[in-house]
């Protein structure tokens, strides 16, 4: 019986129209890896008298992966619309390229998209194989990106999904989206004392930069012999943080007079591509944040450069009460 080679194994995923609800999962993103893994939670019993358990039941069992990767201007459109909200897309002026605007509400539910997942080898099955696996509700519960001028940028995160089912069928290859990097030579950062000033002051010495939601989503786990796995997630307080890595300079130690009269300020990241979506539309992203500094990190050398990290909490001071906004372009039409 043949097995399944590791080199084969690919993930792919499907937007739900319905949550839980398993769609055909059709599209590769190009810069993301899923390390999938079952998760039981079981209760051996050993009785009173005897050496060994009698019995194992089986409580609870769910899907969770791991993220890794590379930040991508594709990629990352999907990632957002599950973790943050499903986004309000246009067309920028009469080009190819389509905006997609992500905006955290401050206190109401936000709208995600979930996803059917299928990771496994779309290569020819026959009967008695396990080439394939999938999963449905599929749901990001943390998201981190990170860029430094000295090493490769990296996506990291979390992603739960309800019970994991092997295929009884061939897998079908999807559709590889554009692979389009964001670079760490792509990004500009700027930190400001007031919203209307967000954007102007550039930082020239930053040399790390981690944005971060974490601690999103929980399953509802309900008695419920229909369901085999959690029946719908929840919302709970999102961790949503900036963190920045600067010389210890004038405007390096700038966000301590913010943190003694905690004042709030503005983060902006911009990254513009050297690609085009089309002619004069480069691929895009910023990210707008109203924060408070909540925590520092000791001063230390970095690569030869006295320098001092600090951490910047989410507050809902954007425009319209918000605590963040991020604005994507790229090729693709709708999430």
């Amino acid at each position: 019986m043949a097995g399944r080679d590791t080199v084969h194994i690919q993930a792919q995923i499907g937007v739900e129209a319905t949550k839980g609800v398993a769609v055909p999962a059709n599209i590769i993103l190009p810069a993301t890896s899923f390390q999938t893994g079952i998760r039981p939670e079981v209760s051996p019993f050993r009785p009173e008298g005897q050496k060994y358990i009698t019995t194992a039941p089986l409580d609870r069992e769910w899907t969770e992966a791991s993220i890794s990767g590379r930040p991508s201007y594709t990629d990352l459109a999907y990632l957002l619309a599950s973790i943050m909200c499903v986004p309000d897309s246009e067309a920028v002026d009469d080009s190819d390229a389509y905006e997609h605007v992500y905006t955290l509400n401050r206190a109401a539910p936000d709208a995600i998209r979930t996803f059917s997942v299928e990771q496994g080898d779309p290569s020819a099955w026959s009967a008695g194989q396990v080439k394939a696996h999938k999963f449905n509700y599929g749901t990001v519960t943390e998201l981190g990106l990170e860029w430094r001028r000295t090493a490769e940028p990296t996506v990291s995160g979390r992603l739960m999904g309800r019970q994991l089912q092997t295929m009884s069928q061939t897998m079908t290859a999807g559709t590889m989206l554009d692979a389009v990097p964001i670079l760490s030579g792509d990004i500009s950062l700027y930190l400001d004392d007031d919203l209307g000033d967000i954007g102007t002051t550039q930082l020239t010495d930053v040399s790390r930069v981690q944005w971060r939601l974490g601690n999103r989503f929980n399953p509802r786990w309900a008695i419920n012999r229909d369901e085999a796995s959690w029946s719908r997630h929840t919302e709970m307080p999102p961790d949503l943080t900036f963190q920045l890595l600067m010389g210890a300079d004038a405007a390096g130690m700038s966000p301590l007079a913010s943190m003694r009269t905690d004042s709030t300020v503005f983060i902006r990241l911009e990254a513009e591509s050297a690609v085009e979506v089309d002619d004069g539309v480069p691929y895009s992203l910023v990210i707008d944040m109203a924060t408070k500094v909540t925590a520092t990190e000791e001063f230390n050398d970095d690569e030869g450069t006295y320098a001092i990290g600090w951490t910047f909490t989410a507050t809902p001071a954007l425009a319209g009460g918000v605590p963040c906004i991020i604005k994507l372009v790229n090729a693709i039409t709708s999430i």
